[in-house]
This record gives C-alpha cells, structure tokens and sequence, in this order.
C-alpha cells in the first residue's frame, strides 16, 4: 500500500467517525456521560494505602521473610513518642507516662505492649534469689529521695540509660509494639491499619491529658499516616491553583469557553471513570501515587484538546461551516491522537517491569487514564464544537503573524541543518556529564523538605538522645533446637552486633545479649567483670531459666520459643535508602563472617525501602528502554518509515537526558514523584511528534518539497505544541510553592522537559529531516 492509498484510508476513517459523532452527537454526548457518572459512582468505594510493607507482591522474598519473622515473634511495626520535660524522673511526668502507656495500649488499634522507663524491667539479687520487677511500683513515690534512687538505678543499667531515658533525664522513649496487621483488613476496618494507629495515637496526644506535654510521634506507621493527610491537601490545593492558571492560560489562546470547559470535564470524567472503577471492583489506590495519574490526566487532556482545537480552527477558516470543521477536525487529529495513546500507554504500562505493586498500578492506572482521555476528548470536543455559529472563510492570504513566524522557524532549522545538529548535539552531550553524577536514592530530607512540618518533627526525634526514626530487624535461624545456648556463638554473634553498630546509619541495636549478659553479672553478685557472655553452654541455659524463673519476659522479644532462632533489632536515625543499600551489601559480608552456619533474614520498613530504592534504579532504566522501544517500534508502524521513526524519537529522548542531567547537576536524586515525570512528557512529546510528523508526511506526499512541508506543518501543528507546552509548563509552574521538595521538584523539571521536547521537536525535526529524507527523495 503507498502513502497515499494509506493516508486516504486513515481520512476516510476520520471522516466517518467525525460524521458518526456530529449526527449522533446528543445521544453519544448523553451516553457517554452518564456512564462516566455511573462509574464514578465507585469513587465513594475506593480504598486507599500508602503502607510500605504493601509495594512488595504476595511470594516475593521480602513478604515471604516479613511472614516469616511476625510469625516466628508475632511482632509488627512499631510506633515511639519522645517525651521531653525538665526531669522525667519528677513525680508528674512519671505519672503522666504511666497513664499515657496505659491510654496506648487501650485506644491504639493493634497495640500489644508499652515499654517505658514506669514498666521497664531490671534485674537484682537478694541473697540467693535473683529478682526482676519493673523499675517503677505502681504507685509512684512523691519523696524525692526515692525517686533519685530510680534515677540512678536507670542510669546505671545498661538496658535503659541512653536507650529509654538519656543522661541527663530531659528526654524518655516509649515505645508502643504492635501487633502483625491483617493483610485483608477491608470489611473489618473503614481505613488502613496504619492510618487507624496514627488517627489514634494523634487523637490522644491532642487531649487535655497531654496536650500540654512535648509529645512527638515517630515510627513507619505515624509516617505513612501523616504523610496521607498532608499530601492529600497538598495535592488538592496544587491541582486547584494549576487548574486557574489552565484555565486562564487557554482563555487567552483559544479565545472560548468551551476550551476551558472541555479539558476540565474531560479530566474530572476521566478520572472519575478510571477510580470509579476501581472502587467498584476494590482495587487499592495507592496513596502516595494517587495523584500522578491525575497530574498525567491534565497533561494529556490540555495536549490532546488543544491539538483538536488547532485543527478544528484550521477547518472552519476554510469551510466557514462548524460541522464540517468538526469532520475535519476529528478526520485530522483521530489516528494522530489514536496513535499517540498507543504509544503513551505502551510507555507507562513499561513500569510493569519495575516489580514494584504501586508502580505496576501506576503503569496499568496511567495507561488505562490516557485510554479514557481520547475517547473523551474526541467525543466531547466535538460535540461541543459542533454548536454555535458558522464563520466567514479565511481569506489564502490571512496569516496570524505568529504561525508565520513558526513558518520561517521551519525554513530556518531546515536551511541551517548542520548548526542545529550540532548545537543540539553539544547540549546532550553536556547533559552526559550530569547524567554520570545521577543518583536514585528514596532519603526523606531531600525527597519531602524541611518545609513540612512532621518531616521536622521525625528529624528532632530522630536527632535526639533517645529516639530514633525507624528500624529494621535481623534474624539468624540455626535450623536446631537450643542451638542458640552455645556460648562461642553467642560471642560471635556478640561481635557481629558490634560491627553492626559501626554503621553510619545505626542509631543502636537491642539483642537478647544484655539481658544475658547483665543476668550473668548478677549470678555473680554484681561484680562487672562477669558482664559477658557465660563460659559454658550448661551455664547459658542456667542464666535463661533464672531470667525466666525472676519473672521476666523480655527474651521472648529476642530469641523463640525453642532457641533456634537470634533476633536483631537495629534503630536508624534517618531514613536514606542509598546508606541502607551500601549497609545491606556490609551486614551481608559481616553475616558471612560471623554466623556462617545460620540463615540471615532482614526485615522492616528501612529494609524494605532499601530494596525499593533497588527496584526503582534498575526498573527506570529497564522502563524507559522498553517504552523507547514501543515509541520507535509504533512511529516506524505508523509512518512507515524506518529514518521517520528514529527521527521521531529525538523528541521523546531529549528530555529524559535533560533532566537527568540536570538532577545529576543540582545532586537531586530520584524518587517516586520525580520518576513519574519522564513518562508524563512522553505522553505530550510522543502526541506533538505524531501531530508533526504525520502532518509533514502528508504534505510531502500531496507533491510539495520537504521545505515547504516543514513551513506547513509547523505553521499548523507548531502553534498547537506550543501551546500545549505553555499551559502545561504554566499550570506544573505552581507546583514551585508547594512545601514539598518532591512536588517542586515535579513543575520544575516538567518544565524543562516539555520546552525541551517542544524545542527539539520544532528544530530537530525540520534539521534531520534535510540530511535523511525520511519519506522519500528530497525535492
């Protein structure tokens, strides 16, 4: 079939379906509307999450060993408050914590158990006997005299000084242990487990009992809650503010309310009918990513709508009639468009292979949107052009100045070919230098800011003597009953804790070797040398069953029910994936040298965003070849032409190499927000390339010279990118107020990457398009 039997069939097509909508254009318009409306019925059904533990899918290593562990010590995450005062040790903040422990366990969802300095154990001797009771009675001395005896006793043990109180009693560290959340919690619960904690847990802090107390929160589960409500408004006030300047952005270019109208009802339908169905089917929407298939939804719709607006105005200048514009229009602008959602949605469907559960959805959500758009974009833009008055023909001699200009920019870029390719070669190649010092790494302060305010708040705990930000837990299975009794691997896995402390990002660690150790030293009427482990396998079970005979019951937090298994809790003081990794790679080597014979498992919430740094390193790469592929594979398809197709790419790779060059540049890693920009600009470069390069393909083909056809092509098609570019990188613009790094971030480089898309695509294209004739001889 030649090109032009090929276009004939693609017009007639366009034309049938332009036809199709204007006679039918009520019933279609009442239709499809009221199934939009139908579907978003669903929106009220959704359900959201933003819990780490859930990116990881059902069998992967890291579920398999997180099941394993809350299995094996029936321990969930956990949550800590830092409470600040003058002395910790006076009778009132005693009191207060001791209330405050008992309120937890009662109001907090999933909570097992409280440690603080009133039910903390320690162990003494009395003659004979070894006793352990909590370090504060209940009922609470008022004396002085009696309460600075609890003070020295907690800063002389080991297990409590610096760790629950710090050295000079200003600070203390509760810590709420909760229990393994249900994995289907839908039906039991209206919200998340985590969120359910934190609501809880800010509710009582923000009660008259403790209101007037220096309480923060910390731990994975009082992040993730927090994070849900303050990006939800965040995200609501950025889309309202982009959404004004959209607005006032396409009154001044289309000069029509219905430019205004259709995008809008195009975005809020698409995203209803997408969401809506997942409520209706009660697929989890991801709280975290929520928002980026609306931010691609705006995107897209302000591309696609201002694409058939172009053509649109083009038509009726020529035929003065709306309804035969509206033909042409979609006759135009229909296999572009159709094109173009192939191509996006191959490209965002890539991020299946980053093997991540919210990524997967964000891949299938983008796509499934971008799908949703064209159909409504194409139908409601002609309705609701289809309606009004008919206008004078435009004289051939009627130009508007800035499509003439846009016209010699053609002529320009063509002429001076060798230039231009070199211009743009040097600018990519300096980019290549960024690209080198390109980093992925998920670290809160660079990611979040310390513009939001619980970001602060977890720095100050985390910073502090006592607190922490997060932790991981470390686990050596022997695989044999009381193999965890032998001394010479207790002391090797006493050095292996050691090393483990030298890591830059420990905070410090808990083992079942303190109490061990402090037990031992007791035995032996508290002289310090016997600080250690005991010398032999007999006397470690002796030490063990005492611990257990005294009354305590901490060892079952750190060792199971047969001895088989030595448990390792590691606190953090920040949350830097890149630290995380370098320190995986380290525990790994250190485990290899000191326990050989067990098997290692890591688990919790800083592991877990270790390997999803991981994951989202190699997985953008691997996403972004495979979504150049589809884009080259489908422009060769559509254009028939294989120097057409790598022609088109420029465009599509020009802005990915720009960004992360300049990220390498200004050391901004990559996160979950900033990874989602390439594939945005994919699906506004990938429609204007289309637009352009189908648009030249067809003038060259009616008989005209590549020359005249790039003047053409960018006098029609370059206004309409142009635009496109304008609004987008406007309405993205505001996102430079918002408190978050990550959503500045993302209107920053939105920006850079569209107006380089935009650029190479009206200079690159007329500049290769000289030396490589991409549809044919050069005439």
């Amino acid at each position: 079939m030649d090109n032009r039997q090929e276009q004939k069939e693609r017009r007639e097509w366009g034309e049938w379906l332009g036809s199709f909508i204007v006679r039918y254009r009520i019933a279609l318009a009442v239709l499809f509307i009221g199934l939009s409306l139908l579907a978003g019925l669903g929106i009220q059904k959704i359900t959201m999450t933003s819990s780490i533990t859930e990116w990881f899918s059902e069998g992967s290593s890291v579920s398999t060993d997180r099941d394993r562990f809350e299995n094996e010590f029936k321990k969930g995450e956990r949550v800590a408050l830092l409470v600040t005062g003058e002395d910790v040790f006076s009778h009132d903040m005693l009191n207060m914590i001791d209330r405050l422990g008992e309120r937890l366990v009662k109001n907090v969802p999933f909570a097992d158990r409280v440690e603080s300095i009133t039910t903390v154990e320690y162990s003494r001797a009395e003659g004979d006997e070894v006793i352990t009771e909590e370090l504060i009675p209940d009922t609470i001395p008022r004396a002085a005299q009696e309460l600075e005896v609890f003070r020295d006793i907690a800063l002389s043990d080991k297990l409590i000084a610096g760790r629950l109180v710090s050295m000079d009693s200003t600070e203390t560290w509760v810590v709420i242990e909760l229990l393994p959340f249900p994995k289907k919690w839908q039906g039991e619960y209206d919200n998340p487990p985590y969120f359910l904690v934190g609501e809880a847990i800010e509710k009582l802090l923000q009660g008259d009992d403790f209101l007037n107390y220096d309480i923060k929160a910390a731990g994975t589960p009082i992040l993730n809650h927090d994070e849900l409500v303050a990006t939800s408004h965040e995200t609501t006030r950025l889309v309202l503010y982009a959404s004004i300047v959209a607005v006032i952005l396409l009154i001044i270019f289309l000069r029509t309310w219905r430019g205004v109208v259709v995008p809008l009802l195009v975005t809020a339908l698409s995203i209803a009918v997408v969401y809506g169905i997942y409520g209706h089917l009660g697929v989890e929407i991801n709280a975290f990513l929520f928002n980026v298939p609306v931010f691609l939804a705006v995107a897209v719709t302000i591309s696609y709508s201002i694409h058939l607006f172009n053509y649109f105005n083009e038509e009726l200048s020529i035929h003065g009639d709306r309804k035969k514009a509206v033909i042409g229009a979609v006759r135009l602008g229909a296999s572009p468009l159709l094109f173009s959602v192939l191509t996006t949605a191959a490209a965002l469907a890539s991020f299946v292979s980053v093997g991540l559960v919210p990524l997967r959805w964000l891949g299938l959500t983008g796509a499934l949107v971008v799908l949703v758009v064209y159909v409504l974009s194409l139908l409601l833009t002609a309705v609701f052009l289809s309606f009004g008055k008919n206008q004078m023909q435009r004289k051939e001699t009627e130009v508007h100045s800035s499509d003439g200009r846009l016209s010699r920019l053609g002529r320009w870029a063509y002429s001076r070919a060798p230039w231009v390719v070199a211009g743009f070669a040097c600018l990519i190649g300096l980019f290549f230098i960024g690209i080198t010092r390109f980093e992925v790494n998920l670290n809160l302060d660079q990611t979040y800011g310390f513009r939001v305010d619980y970001i602060n708040r977890l720095r100050e705990v985390a910073h502090s003597e006592v607190g922490s930000f997060s932790s991981y837990d470390i686990t050596f299975d022997l695989h044999k009953q009381d193999a965890t009794k032998a001394p010479e691997l207790l002391r090797r896995f006493d050095r292996f804790v050691e090393k483990i402390d030298e890591l830059s990002n420990t905070k410090r660690s808990t083992t079942m070797l303190p109490f061990l150790k402090q037990m031992n030293r007791v035995l032996h009427h508290g002289q310090q040398q016997y600080y250690r482990v005991p010398d032999s396998r007999q006397l470690v079970a002796q030490v063990l069953f005492l611990y257990e005979m005294s009354g305590g019951d901490e060892l079952s937090n750190w060792i199971n029910d047969d001895y088989s298994i030595l448990r390792l809790q590691v606190e953090t003081s920040t949350m830097d994936a890149r630290k995380m990794v370098k320190g995986l790679e380290e525990i790994k080597a250190l485990a290899d040298r000191y326990m050989p014979e067990a098997e290692m498992s890591i688990t919790g919430s800083m592991l877990e965003t270790a390997i999803m740094n991981q994951y989202v390193a190699k997985g953008q790469i691997v996403s972004f070849l495979i979504a150049l592929g589809v884009i080259g594979l489908l422009m060769i398809i559509i254009l028939r032409s294989v120097r057409a197709g790598i022609i088109g790419l420029i465009p599509n790779v020009a802005p990915a190499v720009a960004i992360a060059g300049l990220m390498g540049f200004f050391g901004i890693p990559l996160d979950f927000i900033t990874m989602t920009i390439v594939p945005m600009i994919l699906g506004i470069a990938v429609d204007d390339t289309i637009h352009l390069m189908t648009h030249i393909k067809r003038i060259y083909t009616a008989g005209n010279s590549y020359i005249y056809s790039m003047e053409d092509s960018l006098r029609v098609v370059g206004h309409a990118m142009i635009m496109t570019s304008v609004v987008v990188v406007a309405s993205f613009g505001i996102f430079g107020v918002s408190i978050f790094n990550m959503f500045r971030n993302l209107g920053i480089f939105m920006g850079i990457g569209l107006g380089t898309a935009c650029a190479s695509g009206l200079m690159m294209v007329p500049a290769l398009s000289r030396w490589v004739s991409p549809f044919g001889k050069r005439r």
